[in-house]
């Protein structure tokens, strides 16, 4: 159900979407075996999130695509990856408008043993596997048989962010703040879960920073195809957005975001609600495409 009006104008209008992960599979279950996954179809789902923003009067000013755009079935086709990214590509580019991208591999998975295989000496890959080497006893990692609450997001499914992308997040916000800009955070990972089976890994230390200012009013992420929301103790809009991947053919899985004055509106489509954020700083002045990092901050 839209909650956007037509007498409210909005100041700046953009799409979200997450977890297209299109791969020329068959249709096949999830990880848990409770959950089908519609690897084909999920380009006509991205075809209809396009063309929903193509025809509205409010013009989208850009996409936000929250990683996993392809899957790893898709390394079988014929011309591998390459292919299947293209595929995707080709209709999301039909928006003529810029889509920015959560790259998985310098997100939440800088921490990680995922990405890494010609780079098995980097820093950041020996802490990821000292990391499940330490939490994790199972020999398979991404098996999380025997870990407990949130203590399952120790699987190699997720990851964490450094100690230097920690401290850019500190300064990003503190500048934030001292320009009264509304931040919103954005990951594939998410830094809150309902379960810990899709959790950044160190996301109390990244909680941690984010709770010293006042400028952070959301954090968009995906990765749990399933969806969840909160609003944290600080009054923060934590949304993990539902994955197209896992969306039937007759279904969709996208959102359009309006900024106001006052408050951010989200207006979901299919499995995605809708929600309304209020911002920290009443924005007073007309807000440009051009002045996206000046609203909306990267976990990168």
């Amino acid at each position: 159900m839209a909650l956007s009006t037509n007498k409210d104008k909005s100041q700046l209008t953009f799409g979200i979407i997450a977890d297209i992960q299109y791969a020329d599979h068959n249709d096949g279950p999830d990880f848990s075996n409770t959950k089908t996954r519609y690897y084909r179809s999920s380009l006509k789902l991205a075809r209809n999130a396009i063309e929903k923003w193509k025809s509205m009067e409010d013009p989208v000013a850009f996409v936000i695509q929250l990683g996993d755009l392809i899957d790893r079935h898709s390394t079988f086709q014929n011309n591998g990856s390459d292919e299947a990214f293209l595929m995707v590509m080709e209709i999301l580019n039909n928006l003529k408008a810029p889509i920015f991208h959560v790259i998985v591999a310098v997100d939440a998975y800088e921490l990680s043993v995922l990405g890494y295989d010609d780079k098995s000496n980097d820093d950041n890959f020996r802490t990821g596997q000292q990391l499940l080497q330490q939490n994790n006893p199972n020999k398979d990692w991404n098996d999380t048989s025997g870990l407990e609450g949130l203590n399952k997001r120790w699987a190699a499914y997720n990851g964490g962010v450094s100690e230097k992308q920690l401290e850019w997040m500190s300064e990003t916000l503190q500048a934030a703040q001292e320009n009264e800009e509304n931040v919103i955070i954005i990951t594939h990972v998410p830094l809150l879960s309902k379960d810990g089976i899709c959790l950044t890994w160190n996301y109390e230390e990244i909680l941690h920073t984010i709770s010293k200012y006042n400028c952070v009013v959301g954090v968009f992420s995906g990765h749990d195809h399933s969806g969840w929301d909160v609003v944290d103790e600080n009054g923060i809009q934590h949304i993990t957005f539902q994955g197209v991947i896992e969306t039937s053919p007759d279904g969709n899985a996208f959102a359009t975001a309006h900024l106001m004055d006052e408050s951010l509106v989200i207006d979901g489509v299919g499995r995605v609600p809708s929600f309304v954020i209020p911002l920290r700083y009443c924005i007073k002045t007309t807000v440009e495409s051009t002045q996206l990092w000046n609203t909306t901050s990267l976990l990168h």
